[in-house]
């Protein structure tokens, strides 16, 4: 008895291409994020207050606590949007195997993030201007945190939705980077030089503010690139472009927060100068610290994501400089050969 082969009707079918998220890991950057945000709304509360009676030091611990406030929104509204795009992309049955690949339009895309971002701006808007109505210009900050969450919702909605997400969890990165140094904060400073004297806490201060702008784009970086380097297998290999987005994405969120935060927060960071002059010096070194930390992890994020791409790089194969080949020299009979003919007959 002979076997046969299998016939078109009995061939084994191919097996079902396997459909990989628009955006891999998005629920789990959401949930972190959104747990840092109410870390964040947490700890506010408990150092200024709700029902706050508007006494000089809640006035300038509101000023300090704004723009971690703000900057976790805004972190916190990008990774919601991320993950309800996914769900949208995967209604539709459209996931898509390339990062650039858009899986929905542009409308539905920035109405989905938009939403989620207005709706989570919203609730914290109205836990802000509940909880701290008896501070200066209280309705301002609402609003500045409203619009700051619907921008975070409106960058989820970019085609890059990848890079966004590798930048997102390099945002995480910085805010972890932050919270155990500043524990450490004290030993830290004198580990600096810092003694009796003003001036040598003031240079430990500086020492101490660098060390955590440096490591914090050293984390970002690396945390961008290891997000994109984990998605080659599965899509088309990210670009430079992509990579230099991720690295420098948490940056750019700081400097957006810092923007947002002088412009929103005017009025509150005008009042809380005004208690003393002490307080106003403390207040301007917080901001220009701020401002440093954002330039400075921008760059170190983005130089560590493309060298950690560049080392991944095969180096191309040497090429004749003028671009062409040098053709083979024809052999006697080589045709002949080649057409199936005989060999020819030696000569003598």
């Amino acid at each position: 008895m002979t076997d046969h082969p299998p016939t078109a009707d009995q061939a084994p079918a191919a097996p079902a291409a396997v459909r990989r998220p628009l955006v891999p890991g998005a629920g789990v950057l959401a949930l972190l994020a959104a747990a840092w945000l109410a870390a964040m709304l947490w700890t506010t509360e408990g150092t200024v207050g709700w029902a706050v009676n508007r006494d000089d030091f809640t006035v300038v611990f509101a000023a300090q606590a704004l723009p971690g406030v703000v900057s976790a929104v805004l972190v916190a509204a990008a990774a919601v949007g991320l993950c309800a795009v996914n769900l949208l992309a995967a209604r539709r049955g459209r996931g898509g195997s390339d990062m650039r690949e858009v899986p929905v339009g542009w409308p539905a895309r920035l109405a989905t993030a938009g939403g989620c971002g207005l709706l989570l701006g919203a609730a914290v808007a109205t836990l802000v201007a509940l909880g701290y109505d008896k501070l200066p210009s209280a309705t301002a900050v609402a609003v500045t945190v409203g619009a700051v969450a619907v921008a975070g919702g409106a960058l989820a909605a970019l085609p890059w939705a990848r890079a966004v997400a590798a930048g997102l969890s390099g945002a995480l990165g910085i805010f972890a980077v932050t919270l155990l140094l500043n524990k450490f904060s004290h030993d830290l400073s004198q580990l600096y030089g810092a003694r009796d004297s003003a001036a040598s806490r003031v240079t430990a201060n500086h020492w101490l503010a660098l060390t955590i702008s440096v490591l914090s784009g050293l984390v970002t970086g690396v945390l961008g690139y290891a997000y994109l380097r984990r998605q080659r297998g599965a899509t088309a290999p990210p670009r430079w472009p992509a990579y230099l987005l991720a690295g420098s994405l948490g940056g750019l969120l700081a400097a957006a927060t810092e923007l947002a935060t002088r412009l929103g927060g005017a009025g509150l960071l005008r009042a809380a100068g005004r208690v003393s002059e002490a307080d106003g010096a403390y207040l301007d070194y917080l901001n220009t610290a701020r401002i440093n930390r954002a330039l400075v992890i921008i760059f170190v994020g983005a130089i560590v994501a493309l060298v950690l791409f560049g080392r991944t790089l095969k180096p191309a194969e040497a090429a004749d400089p003028t671009g062409a080949a040098e053709p083979a020299q024809d052999q006697p009979g080589q045709h002949i050969r080649a057409a199936g003919g005989p060999d020819p007959a030696p000569t003598r």
